[in-house]
């Protein structure tokens, strides 16, 4: 599920990372830089990656946007991402890290609820 900031305080970070600013938002996060170094991510669009607090449950997530926006502009996620983000990550509480404009926060949200949507069956209960 992912929450608006006011409601967070119990969910799990979740950095959205562009590749133009892969390096820079690496450089202040030197406790994740090993394990995401060591595990090859490079914020390509559609990765995700989680981070480990010392007992092992999950303390953060990142997405890779990848070569979003122009170098010195700020990457904009789609919905698209929103909807890659919720398949990909595993089940728990998230809130955006990531500062966003409201329009593409909108947009995200609403690509992570459509992400998170599967369709039942209606005739399943026996409904003829």
């Amino acid at each position: 599920m992912l929450l608006e900031p006011a409601e967070a305080e119990e969910a799990v970070p979740l950095w959205l990372v562009a590749e133009s600013q892969w390096s820079q938002w690496l450089a202040g996060q030197k406790p994740a830089a090993a394990w995401l170094k060591g595990h090859g991510f490079q914020a390509e669009r559609g990765k995700v990656a989680t981070l480990p607090d010392p007992g092992g449950a999950i303390s953060a997530a990142v997405v890779g946007l990848g070569a979003l926006g122009a170098p010195g502009d700020p990457a904009q996620p789609s919905l698209w991402d929103g909807a890659a983000c919720a398949e990909r990550l595993p089940p728990g509480n998230y809130a955006l890290a990531t500062q966003l404009p409201a329009n593409v926060a909108t947009q995200f949200a609403l690509g992570w609820l459509l992400g998170c949507y599967r369709q039942r069956c209606h005739r399943c209960r026996g409904y003829e």
